[in-house]
């Protein structure tokens, strides 16, 4: 865990605004896939995050791969549910990594982990790609809330959720830096990822 805290001791943009996970020991798991959830215009933004994330979590010794490099850029929404678990199962990928914009504001929402704990996979994908469509990373002078969540894959049922506020004055890519190893961080410390 050292070259993570060594790392976000620089970090000033972004921070942890609240996280959960869900009780007891998480089974372990080795094959992860990325799924990042931006608007329609940010595409480099949504390479830039699953690439990033995908980067941490093989440092830590987990095969993971990018959605859009396992599935394509719109899989997710032009497959229906069964197809996309049939594809995960058949690949043998035991866990899911999404990465969110849920809002932009001048504070910070509550986290509600009660709300968020009963949503699956699919459910959750569906309702945030509904509301990306009228948000954009492009105001400087806005908190952008951002939400990472770790979806099992045999039963689509939520192990982690965290919520992290990040200053809209910083570069896209600079956010993908950053925002990467804090939430890595924050799930290792957790439980719910372990060094491999």
């Amino acid at each position: 865990m050292g070259f993570l805290t060594l790392w976000l001791s620089g970090c000033a943009s972004a921070k942890m605004v609240d996280s959960w996970h869900a009780p007891g020991p998480v089974q372990p798991f080795s094959n992860v896939v990325v799924l990042a959830m931006v608007p329609p215009q940010d595409t480099a933004l949504r390479e830039q995050l699953e690439n990033r994330m995908s980067e941490l979590l093989c440092s830590l010794g987990y095969y993971t791969r990018s959605a859009q490099e396992a599935y394509g850029a719109d899989a997710f929404c032009n497959l229906c549910r069964e197809e996309v678990l049939a594809k995960m199962k058949k690949e043998g990928v035991e866990a899911v990594v999404t990465v969110s914009l849920v809002g932009i504001a001048a504070q910070p929402t509550k986290h509600d982990t009660v709300q968020i704990a009963q949503v699956n996979l699919f459910d959750y994908q569906k309702s945030t790609t509904a509301h990306l469509k009228a948000l954009g990373y492009d105001e400087p002078q806005r908190l952008y809330y951002w939400e990472t969540n770790l979806y099992r894959v045999t039963d689509q049922k939520l192990l982690y959720s965290g919520k992290t506020e990040i200053d809209g004055q910083i570069s896209p890519e600079q956010f993908a830096q950053e925002y990467g190893p804090l939430v890595v961080n924050d799930m290792l410390q957790s439980g719910v990822l372990q060094w491999r």
